[in-house]
């Protein structure tokens, strides 16, 4: 069985620091894409979305909190950056961040900080996941009882013998009925 690899993208303009990042990175197994400025962090995450993003605030065409702004609703990311202040500190947290690396740091700090980001981020996806489930099946229960006049618990019994019925898991079985319900109301 294959373990799914990591990639990551790291978004700095400091080539020193780009190659030591991208080297701790690959040395502890993952795929990293490297960027040099915020429009090559764009374009690499539209190409190669990666899981994490690692992204400098000072980028010399765009700022790196430009660059998160565009990317955080769909890949997690970590600010790295010259300013330790607190304020620059809550402001990236505060735009999404999942952590904050202040230069110049260890290297040997980058791999935890890595990993705690994506278990984090694989966290929120799987709670964004069972919510959507959950609202799906509640929608689906709705329709059951607008359709059948049922109550609350009959129609939830019946979503569930329906997809016991048809071998399908619960979510898919309510997948089914709000498809077929937004078919019927066209």
């Amino acid at each position: 069985m294959n373990k799914k690899v990591d990639r990551i993208l790291i978004a700095e303009d400091t080539e020193v620091a780009r190659v030591a990042m991208s080297k701790t990175l690959a040395d502890s197994g993952y795929s990293v894409v490297e960027a040099d400025c915020g429009e090559v962090a764009l374009a690499e995450c539209q190409r190669k979305m990666p899981d994490l993003a690692i992204i400098d605030i000072g980028l010399p065409d765009l700022s790196g909190l430009v660059v998160a702004d565009y990317i955080k609703d769909h890949i997690p990311f970590i600010v790295v950056t010259a300013d330790g202040s607190h304020a620059s500190r809550q402001e990236c947290i505060g735009a999404g961040a999942y952590s904050y690396l202040v230069k110049p740091f260890n290297p040997n700090q980058l791999t935890p900080i890595v990993e705690t980001a994506l278990a984090r981020a694989r966290d929120h996806y799987n709670i964004s996941l069972a919510l959507d489930r959950t609202q799906k099946f509640n929608i689906a229960v709705g329709i059951i009882m607008a359709r059948k006049a049922l109550s609350v618990e009959e129609a939830k019994a019946k979503l569930l013998k329906s997809a016991t019925d048809s071998r399908k898991s619960a979510a898919e079985k309510a997948d089914e009925v709000i498809q077929a319900n937004s078919a019927f109301n066209l």
